[in-house]
């Protein structure tokens, strides 16, 4: 098996005044580099992308291009429920340079999966760059089944991996065995052990932005066939940093350890007093 690999989800620090904060951005990014994570992804929920304005989005893609370095992959969220958006989203990130987009399903609209394998195909047909679905039923209302990414993939070689969100996995791994250069994700922090059990190429977390030394030794533990201590404590720390609407926890975590302030913008909000308190046995 080859190496599982740690990518991260931006958050996007602001500061007091609500304007992006960059330098807090590139400390976070340069804690990413030096703890080892082969990919970073801009722009996506964690990272408060629906907040962002259009210019805000060109500021931060255009400011990351320059400090994340050629051996750490650039991937830019690009998705909406608006084809034209997503579209334009995905001409602004080649523009960039991107490496590779992320392409949520549409939430809201909840589509079926003809409606789902349309929407796809548009954007592969006019894509430059790498394409990973994003399949998070909870965010977004609607399922993108393996037998529509098995359609997908079958038919654009540019749609090279799937982010996996809320379990399910076991439905999925057969693409991988179909499709052996496709790359499965999981997007779930808590499930990082069942992922590498299971053969996924890595793992797109929220919590290693507060927490990277974590994820590192989680790999190299699983590599040794040492972390069956470890599943208690994976499950109080995601129990606790996904008690409230995420990132802010993560965030206030994050402030604590020296990066941002923990501001988020509304509809989000700071975390509670109650749950700071218990934040403090993971700074």
């Amino acid at each position: 098996m080859s190496r599982f690999l740690l990518y991260t989800a931006l958050v996007t620090p602001f500061t007091e005044e609500d304007l992006i904060d960059f330098d807090a951005l590139g400390k976070l990014v340069e804690s990413q580099i030096e703890a080892g994570y082969e990919g970073l992804i801009v722009l996506g929920t964690t990272g408060e992308a629906a907040a962002l304005s259009l210019d805000e989005r060109v500021m931060v893609i255009r400011y990351l291009r320059k400090i994340i370095p050629d051996t750490v992959s650039m991937i830019v969220g690009v998705g909406s429920n608006n084809l034209e958006e997503t579209l334009r989203n995905i001409q602004i990130a080649s523009e960039l340079k991107a490496d590779a987009v992320l392409v949520v399903t549409p939430y809201y609209v909840c589509p079926n999966q003809e409606g789902l394998y349309r929407y796809y195909e548009r954007i592969a047909k006019h894509c430059p760059l790498p394409i990973y679905l994003y399949n998070v039923k909870r965010r977004c209302g609607v399922e993108l089944e393996p037998k529509t990414v098995d359609r997908l993939i079958s038919k654009y070689t540019n749609i090279i991996g799937l982010k996996q969100a809320g379990g399910g996995y076991d439905q999925y791994v057969y693409l991988k065995k179909k499709y052996p250069h496709f790359q499965l994700f999981s997007g779930d922090d808590g499930k990082i052990f069942e992922a590498m059990e299971l053969g996924f190429d890595g793992i797109i977390s929220v919590l290693s932005n507060a927490l990277p030394e974590v994820f590192v030794e989680y790999r190299k533990k699983f590599n040794r066939k040492e972390y069956e201590g470890d599943l208690k404590d994976l499950e109080w720390m995601c129990g606790v940093l996904y008690s409230e609407p995420t990132p802010a926890p993560t965030k206030y975590v994050l402030s604590r350890r020296g990066i941002g302030n923990g501001k988020l913008r509304l509809p989000l909000c700071e975390v509670s007093d109650e749950l700071r308190d218990v934040l403090e046995y993971l700074v």
